[in-house]
């Protein structure tokens, strides 16, 4: 194009350099006589202004054509760039060359030379014939507003390979010389993303993320629905996570989560679709059961809490504290089926919470023996050792205090079981960022114990690292600020060690172990409890060595 005008621009310069040399030749002296000189004259000047006159208007005419290029460059760039796709089509239905990149995009081919139906629609489908149909009808029809109409009809929604595409439809006229003519412009609008987002805002409006049971905003807003006449008897049923918080202190939010969606899938698969199960609070769950007598309501309490024995443990067995109540009558209403459901499980919940702890006791060692963090046999001997050990220094069998040391035995290194395998398991040294790691555990096993309601055992596991002479941690406790138990399970405790192979060492003897007590007297250990427990074990010891002398001879 800019080649095309640089070629027009030097013909009219070659024009008018002809024309002035035309000039120059009629005014020499020898032609001045000539007959036809002044009209030859007038000639040259009419075509000089008829030169630049056409010139001008050239010059204008290529601006405004650049200028029209620039701006329908512009406009398609516009509209190539466009989320939405443009294209226009006319009576015959074969959509025009002129769309926008868009359409391409969205309809995965070149919309050009396509019948629009067949464009979105496949040709043979009903949905096609039906498109063709109406804008027969609507480029037949003469009345404007009859046009819209028929315009109206067409379908403003259609799927394309997973897409949802918008359509929108406008009637345009076109001036063609004399005459006009009639097309249709569609507006194409991708509104996958858009709709996607809704869904998953109506979504979260009224189902809980972690459980994928509807939350506490949708049963009160269908509240009305659950208690309509054709609904009755309507059993009311709330439950209560037990250990949840034992879960998110000691094992981490991710372990509680866990619990939190393999109760919700208990209750969605005992409970089934007819039932409307939610996740009420963060470790409440409640479950509406339309047309469901008390019997058979208690039956599927009975079921879920089967399934919660079944479930394996992770480490921590599914457990909950349940109430239900039923309502036989129009005049039911969920405030008060609700308080006295809620009434109901609490009273389970105080019934039910020794046999819990005990429960989450007997989980939290089976996977601490998994993990091979404690063994049994350790366990086994620290526990005669040290029962008989403290009946020495003053504790009574039947006391809170012997009911605690024995707690303590079986849960002293508890704290372990969410430290990382790969601490636990190193052969060699540990670097100081792992022992902090490795230290924590006595803190961990303080949380957990107080989540168990035991504050006194809580106590002693934290202290259980502490020494005699302030040196130990987590807090440098000295002499008396160490919990008794504390005092007494430590030496215990690194006798049996002592005397037993381990990973990093072979087994001394006791003797050897004795003395290495007697040693750190004052230092590591209570000096009075060490005097103790020395005096213990010179008098057992005897008595220990004829029992395995026995065994032994009885063996043989």
């Amino acid at each position: 194009m800019i080649s095309y005008r640089n070629d027009q621009q030097q013909g009219f310069e070659s024009e008018l350099n002809m024309l002035q040399d035309a000039k120059k030749l009629a005014d020499q002296y020898e032609h001045q006589d000539q007959r036809l000189m002044s009209e030859y004259r007038r000639l040259l000047s009419g075509y000089e202004k008829l030169l630049r006159v056409t010139k001008k208007i050239l010059t204008i005419s290529d601006r405004q054509g650049v200028a029209l290029k620039r701006c329908e460059d512009e406009m398609k760039a516009l509209l190539n760039n466009a989320s939405q796709g443009f294209l226009t089509f006319g009576e015959s239905g074969i959509v025009h060359k002129q769309y926008s990149q868009a359409c391409y995009r969205i309809c995965n081919q070149k919309p050009s030379g396509m019948h629009f139906a067949e464009l979105l629609w496949e040709a043979s489908g009903e949905e096609s014939q039906a498109v063709k149909a109406l804008l027969a009808m609507m480029f037949k029809e003469a009345e404007g507003h009859r046009k819209e109409s028929l315009l109206a009809e067409l379908p403003n929604l259609v799927i394309l390979r997973d897409r949802h595409i918008q359509l929108e439809y406008k009637w345009i006229q076109q001036a063609e010389g004399e005459r006009e003519t009639q097309a249709v412009m569609v507006v194409m609008t991708d509104m996958t993303v858009q709709l996607k987002s809704q869904e998953k805002v109506e979504y979260l409006s009224y189902f809980d993320s972690l459980t994928g049971l509807r939350n506490r905003a949708y049963v009160e807003t269908n509240l009305a629905e659950f208690f309509q006449n054709d609904q009755f008897p309507v059993s009311l049923v709330l439950l209560d996570m037990n250990g949840l918080k034992l879960a998110n202190d000691v094992f981490g939010h991710q372990l509680g989560d866990r619990l939190l969606t393999d109760a919700a899938q208990l209750i969605r698969e005992t409970f089934g679709d007819e039932a409307v199960a939610a996740r009420w609070g963060g470790d409440e769950f409640i479950v509406l059961l339309p047309r469901t007598e008390e019997e058979a309501c208690l039956s599927k309490i009975g079921e879920l809490k089967q399934a919660c024995q079944v479930k394996k443990p992770y480490p921590i067995q599914v457990s909950m504290a349940i109430g239900c109540v039923t309502s036989g009558h129009e005049d039911g209403e969920f405030l008060s089926m609700f308080q006295a459901a809620e009434k109901e499980m609490y009273k389970n919940k105080l019934i039910e919470s020794k046999m819990v702890r005990r429960s989450l006791m007997s989980n939290i060692n089976e996977a601490m023996y998994a993990r091979d963090i404690e063994d049994a046999k350790h366990i086994d001997r620290v526990e005669k050792l040290a029962v008989g050990f403290a009946g020495r220094v003053g504790v009574e069998a039947q006391s809170a205090q012997m009911m605690n040391l024995k707690l303590l035995i079986n849960l002293h290194d508890v704290g372990k079981v969410v430290i990382p395998s790969h601490i636990l398991e190193k052969e060699g040294s540990l670097t100081e960022e792992e022992w902090d790691v490795m230290r924590s555990h006595s803190e961990i096993g303080y949380r957990m114990a107080l989540s168990l309601g035991e504050p006194a055992l809580a106590e002693a596991i934290l202290s259980l690292h502490e020494r005699w002479d302030g040196l130990g941690y987590p807090y440098g406790l000295k002499e008396d600020q160490i919990p008794m138990l504390s005092r007494l399970f430590a030496i215990v405790d690194s006798y049996d060690i002592m005397t037993h192979d381990q990973v990093y060492r072979k087994a001394m003897s006791k003797e050897q172990a004795l003395q290495n007590i007697a040693e750190e007297s004052g230092f590591q250990f209570d000096p009075s409890m060490a005097e103790a427990f020395l005096d213990y074990m010179r008098e057992s010891l005897p008595v220990e060595e004829e029992r395995q002398c026995q065994e032994s001879r009885s063996a043989d």
